[in-house]
């Protein structure tokens, strides 16, 4: 009975990280929108808080990459074809108040052996940059799994061209969604014996005077490759705190030992996450330790050796209720919790969904530890507020006739045919002044949807626009997004206008409930006046990090414009003399890129200058960012 109650009481925590980790597919096949809607329905129901969604596995974004695109020519997975599943899966997660962390899984492993990919043998990335593989001593690139049965090829982890590609990965994320967080994986090295490619040993060389020892274990080498590591790890965050403070940097490294003293993960895999943790760059760690709970209550003091006690403040369990396939009963589940809380850890993430899924212990969990809901220990509660939804029901209509229907988001939807001028008035009213994603829920089944369904959006900032959205395409049942909508507080204030314009004879335009949910990528906090709420910087341009960087003979600037605008792309001097114009004049809305090739200037650290200044009144004025580039001669 005491037992009991002492888990009843420890799952009442009003803070508490309660992480569980997902992947969006069976076999080859991704989930539905529809699954991953359960997924994150369930997951909220059962109390967890923070979802570690995976956004970069098996050589491929589960996003649509811009940056990946480039390098490759492709957007996302081709299994997962036109949809951007992590979007998909952060309009659920925010509908059911979770937190979400793009979870970069494969880190620098660019691609595993059972994708087999016609035409690309070592994926598409390594295919145009065959000079990114990292490889061992013996010159092999091909790299087995501790797991065994799997391959992986592995970029080259201090060849600077790839470790700028995935810092641009992880700044992407920062900068396009709205995500709570962003988790590193796989930031070390398969073995101890990899990390001879050429650009390793040019750079270990010109650092140390001599060649890399090809004793793999040599501890000079080991602590040279593990500091690249750091350096890189550290600018991962910075890149992505830049783009977005608010986002969460974690990582999962692993630690399987309890000796005070001991670090499986450097002396194996050149993993230094604590000096990570030690030097601020790294927000929180959710420490894979995959045991019984007998041997987890070891593990982690030896886990938190050596750290100060702030650092030790972000340490999470990583447990599982499945390790090496072999499943632990529920009341082992239950000693898991209470090891990492009898620890003094702020919390915890399982490995994975599907195993607890599948063994029936969601709910169990719920009763016995999870009895009540609990706000991560990063954040102040009402982070992500309950969604807001205009009812169908209760939109202002002309002409639009209501139908019962099971797929509706509330068991009925409003349709419309061409004849006419038939419109639905949605009106909302929130708590809170905020810039808010605005969905549309777009039920299935019904026949002869329209393909060009018109919403006019409206608000207080942005002149009206339209949105048409393919009300056929399977691509958009469920909840497609809209764009993002200024609102202030109270209400009623109306925010979409539905109309049967243009859809096409014989076609019916569907509507069924809005929702809003609160975008805190760029609206964090709570604005004194709607005026002050226009996103100015994120909306109005991005400036890409320079590509290559260093370089030599020329590197690419790539920004995005939100309107029509006067741009002035300057490079600087560390003295603060312009040394060339890369561009002036005006430029339409959209991505431009503009090569510099300096020519004539000196080797050094120069400063690229992005000044633009938008067409028309509405719009604010002038702004200016910068990218420091390196040219190497």
């Amino acid at each position: 009975m005491l037992i009991v109650l002492l888990q009843l009481t420890q799952g009442l925590a009003a803070q508490e990280l309660r992480g569980i980790w997902v992947t969006p597919r069976t076999g080859g096949s991704f989930w539905s929108k529809a699954e991953i809607a359960r997924t994150m329905d369930t997951i909220a129901a059962a109390n967890f808080n923070v979802v570690y969604f995976n956004a970069w596995s098996r050589g491929f974004p589960l996003f649509r990459s811009d940056v990946f695109f480039r390098e490759t020519g492709y957007y996302t997975d081709p299994a997962a074809g036109e949809r951007d599943i992590l979007q998909e899966a952060i309009a659920e997660a925010h509908r059911n108040g979770l937190e979400i962390e793009a979870w970069m899984e494969y880190g620098f492993a660019g691609w595993w052996s059972g994708y087999s990919l016609p035409g690309f043998p070592k994926g598409p990335l390594f295919d145009r940059r065959p000079s990114w593989l990292g490889k061992d001593a013996s010159g092999n690139d091909l790299i087995p799994s501790p797991e065994g049965g799997i391959f992986f090829y592995w970029l080259a982890h201090n060849n600077d061209e790839p470790r700028s590609f995935l810092i641009e990965l992880h700044e992407e994320i920062a900068r396009r969604y709205d995500v709570d967080g962003i988790e590193l994986d796989r930031i070390r090295y398969p073995n101890l014996n990899f990390g001879y490619d050429s650009a390793s040993v040019v750079k270990y060389t010109a650092a140390t005077g001599s060649a890399p020892p090809v004793d793999g274990t040599n501890s000079a080498w080991k602590r040279w490759r593990a500091d690249q590591l750091v350096t890189f790890h550290a600018a991962v965050y910075d890149s992505i705190k830049a783009a977005n403070p608010n986002v969460v940097v974690s990582n999962a490294p692993s630690h399987y030992a309890s000796g005070l003293g001991s670090y499986p993960a450097y002396d194996n895999v050149l993993q230094d996450w604590k000096a990570w943790l030690e030097l601020g760059k790294l927000d929180a760690a959710q420490v894979q330790m995959y045991q019984p709970s007998s041997v987890l209550m070891g593990y982690i003091p030896s886990a938190l050796y050596g750290l100060t006690s702030a650092s030790q403040q972000k340490v999470n369990a990583g447990i599982a209720i499945k390790p090496n396939n072999t499943l632990f009963s529920l009341s082992e589940g239950v000693n898991l919790i209470q090891a990492s809380r009898n620890a003094g850890l702020k919390g915890h993430a399982w490995w994975y969904y599907n195993d607890l899924r599948d063994a029936g212990y969601m709910v169990p969990l719920r009763n016995q530890v999870y009895p009540t809901k609990a706000t991560p220990p990063h954040r102040e509660e009402g982070w992500r507020p309950t969604p807001v939804f205009a009812k169908d029901s209760a939109a202002t209509r002309t002409g639009f006739v209501g139908v019962n229907y099971v797929s509706g988001w509330n068991g009925s939807v409003f349709y419309a045919d061409a004849n006419g001028a038939d419109t639905m008035r949605y009106a909302v009213t929130v708590a809170e002044s905020g810039i808010y994603e605005l969905y549309a829920h777009i039920p299935t089944g019904l026949n002869a949807l329209t393909s060009s369904a018109t919403y006019l959006l409206h608000d207080t900032t942005y002149v009206p626009r339209t949105v048409v959205v393919d009300q056929a395409g399977a691509l958009n049942a469920g909840w497609t997004r809209l764009g993002d909508v200024v609102v202030p507080a109270g209400g009623p204030v109306t925010i979409v206008t539905l109309t049967n314009a243009g859809i096409g004879t014989g076609k019916n335009v569907v509507g069924d409930d809005l929702m809003l949910l609160r975008n805190r990528r760029v609206s964090p906090g709570t604005p004194t006046s709607v005026s002050s709420l226009r996103p100015e910087a994120p909306y109005s341009f991005v400036v890409h990090p320079p590509y290559p960087n260093p370089f030599n003979p020329s590197t690419t600037i790539a920004f995005d414009l939100q309107w029509a605008s006067m741009v002035r792309v300057t490079a600087y001097d560390m003295l603060g003399r312009a040394v060339a114009t890369i561009a002036d004049g005006p430029l339409h809305a959209g991505r431009h890129q503009r090569t510099w090739e300096p020519g004539g200037v000196a080797s050094g650290v120069y400063l690229i200058e992005v000044r633009v200044s938008p067409d028309g009144r509405q719009h604010g004025t002038e702004h200016r960012m910068h990218r420091r580039v390196v040219l190497m001669k």
